[in-house]
């Protein structure tokens, strides 16, 4: 390796110590595009501890690198196992109520260097932006859980009757958290997959059947990207639903009028799963089954709200409700392939062609040795 080439590597591996930050910020901008009152003002030191403990398992390795530190690897993670383990003990003792944030920063800590020494950059990525997940979907669930605006554990109706709401208290509360989760864990894959040869060097693994870049950005991976990008977007949709709609829809109290209910994280995640698909067949260039599957997830999504009352419409709620559904899906086939039938739009085949041999008379291959 030339010295250009080291430099370039040790540099965007000292950028690569931006990923935790930017993880945190993204938490404060979800907040503050969302409006999901994740109250920032007394939780964001637990983030910025468990950022710190993702950059501290990166530091070894770089001083290694960089000359600073000259030891054995079994020594260098035997010492950074011990030190994160310290350290994480001392911000419990030293910080009262923040044993979760101690646990995870001696987490971050360790096994950012394990998965850094074992050449899997992108997952300890995926583990910053787990951890910092972790952290503000328990901030927002406790938000929600505290703002009697948005659950309450007694819930009155109109009649003036009050039900105890306790379990659909808690299970509000469990769904912004794994909204919250799910989300940052795909973007946590997409920035992985982004920073791939740039910010991070190309690991092994999983991720290396991805592809890398030297450029800003890793654009070889687009579908991937999307795909996680739409998986992260699901899950924020559900969470701006959970927050529009009222509180007998977020309690699942059936019995108020006008009750809809919302889209849960199953919902999210599942059409992350989809996106995933669509993504991997757009990459092998099958045009047609990725449009058909994208298609018809989303027509689903738009009848399943319509059936839970999330919007209406009189012609799909009489007699010829059926009918417009079955139009609709077959002018999607149509369209879908009429697509296909282009030649941008066909479906990419490898064509294997084979020359037949040549037999002599004699049935063997005309040129081969009898």
């Amino acid at each position: 390796m030339t010295t250009t080439d080291e430099n370039t590597t040790s540099s965007g591996a000292m950028l690569g110590l931006l990923l935790a930050p930017i993880a945190v910020l993204l938490a404060m901008l979800t907040d503050t595009i969302g409006g999901f009152g994740l109250g920032f003002d007394n939780d964001l030191m637990p983030l910025l501890i468990v950022a710190a403990g993702a950059m501290v398992g990166r530091v070894p390795t770089l001083l290694v690198e960089q000359g600073v530190l000259r030891t054995s690897p079994s020594s260098l993670s035997l010492g950074t196992i011990v030190v994160g383990g310290a350290l994480g003990l001392g911000i419990i003792e030293a910080m009262d109520g923040m044993a979760l944030a101690g646990l995870l920063f001696a987490l971050n800590v360790i096994l950012t260097h394990l998965l850094v020494v074992g050449q899997r950059e992108e997952w300890a990525t995926v583990l910053t932006f787990t951890s910092i997940g972790v952290l503000t979907g328990i901030s927002a669930a406790a938000a929600a859980g505290n703002n009697p605006a948005v659950l309450t554990e007694l819930y009155t109706v109109e009649g003036g009757q009050t039900y105890p709401t306790l379990n659909e208290y808690r299970e509000a509360m469990t769904f912004v958290f794994f909204s919250v989760l799910g989300m940052f864990t795909a973007l946590g894959a997409m920035v992985a997959v982004l920073a791939r040869g740039t910010l991070l060097k190309p690991g092994q693994g999983w991720f290396s059947h991805v592809g890398s870049s030297d450029k800003p950005a890793n654009m070889h991976a687009l579908p991937l990207i999307l795909g996680l990008l739409t998986w992260a977007l699901a899950h924020a949709a559900t969470l701006w639903q959970f927050y529009s709609v009222s509180t007998a829809d977020r309690l699942d109290i059936t019995v108020e009028a006008g009750y809809h209910g919302h889209f849960g994280v199953w919902m999210a995640a599942l059409t992350g799963l989809v996106a995933l698909v669509v993504a991997g067949w757009v990459a092998e260039r099958w045009y047609t089954r990725s449009m058909t599957l994208a298609s018809m997830w989303i027509l689903y999504l738009v009848a399943a709200a319509n059936e839970r009352g999330m919007w209406a419409n009189e012609r799909f709620s009489g007699s010829w409700g059926p009918v417009l559904w079955a139009v609709i899906t077959f002018f999607l086939g149509v369209i879908i392939y009429s697509i296909s039938s282009t030649k941008r739009g066909a479906d990419g085949r490898t064509v294997r062609t084979t020359t037949p041999a040549v037999h002599a008379p004699s049935g063997r291959p005309m040129g081969s040795k009898p």
